[in-house]
């Protein structure tokens, strides 16, 4: 009986881990997933910190970067 409680106790534990790996995937992928995409800084932008050095730009990004090697 008590190695009864002891396997249903570690199975419990593993499913309670793989749901914990799993929303923390899910929220990274929802956060930092998606196609990559590229931009280059043209502009001066415009200061939006006080305590300390933050810009926000309006500017295009790409999919994808052209570069060529020639």
């Amino acid at each position: 009986m008590k190695r009864r409680n002891v396997i249903i106790s570690l199975i419990i534990v593993v499913i309670i881990f793989v749901g914990l790996f799993a929303a923390g995937y899910g929220w990274y992928l929802r956060n930092y997933g998606g196609i990559p995409y590229y931009t280059q800084i043209t502009t001066k932008g415009e200061r939006i910190g006080d305590s300390y050095k933050q810009y926000k730009y309006d500017q295009a990004g790409y999919d994808q970067m052209e570069v060529s090697l020639d």
